[in-house]
């Protein structure tokens, strides 16, 4: 399954993830890439079930470090 999440960096700044998963026994293990202006990140994890796959992309992106790049 594929869905987009949207996910705050550490500067409150919005970012979009790509996530797509898959139940692996009794995990959930997800693939997302946070879509950029200049480069794509991609990020991969586990989650107890589908409900918590948004709070594990946006803890792997505070992680992490990544950030969104602010418009000059």
């Amino acid at each position: 399954m594929e869905q987009r999440i949207v996910v705050t960096d550490e500067h409150g700044r919005h970012l979009v993830a790509l996530v797509t998963h898959d139940w692996l026994g009794r995990e959930v293990v997800w693939s997302a890439e946070i879509e950029g202006k200049i480069l794509s990140v991609p990020l991969t994890g586990t989650a107890e079930d589908k409900g918590s796959i948004p709070a594990a992309v946006q803890m792997t992106v505070l992680r992490w470090g990544i950030r969104a790049v602010a418009d000059f």
